[in-house]
């Protein structure tokens, strides 16, 4: 039999890529000669970068931002080729906690009605439009 393994984040456990890896292996156990597609799927928020990166490869790079309210926020960039991705999630919100490790993403967002905000090249931080 062949199956799609294609979940979304758990939020406050497991990453899309965690969740279909987590399944495949119990399901691996269950039924060893089944052939499993794994397809971590995002909405476009939290974990959008972690899916792009697990769909397509290329480099995770950690880098700041300027967040809504003025502040330096750190981000992770998705760069494939002459493309690079940002999540919006950790652009325009106010992350809580540590900084991101590269892949990570913020636990909660404290985003403004109409946020600000700007970004620049790896390493950078860009002020805001007004």
């Amino acid at each position: 039999m062949r199956v799609l393994v294609a979940p979304d984040k758990f939020a406050g456990t497991l990453t899309a890529v965690e969740a279909a890896e987590a399944i495949a292996e119990g399901w691996r156990r269950r039924s060893p000669g089944d052939e499993l597609d794994l397809a971590p799927m995002s909405d476009g928020g939290p974990g959008f970068v972690d899916v792009l990166h697990a769909a397509t490869g290329g480099d995770l790079v950690v880098v700041t931002v300027t967040g809504p309210l003025g502040e330096a926020t750190p981000a992770t960039l998705l760069l494939d080729g002459p493309t690079a991705y940002v999540e919006s999630a950790q652009a325009c919100c106010t992350p809580s906690g540590p900084p991101p490790t590269a892949g990570s993403t913020p636990d909660r967002c404290a985003c403004p009605t109409s946020p600000r905000w700007s970004w620049g090249p790896p390493g950078s931080v860009w002020p805001g439009s007004p």
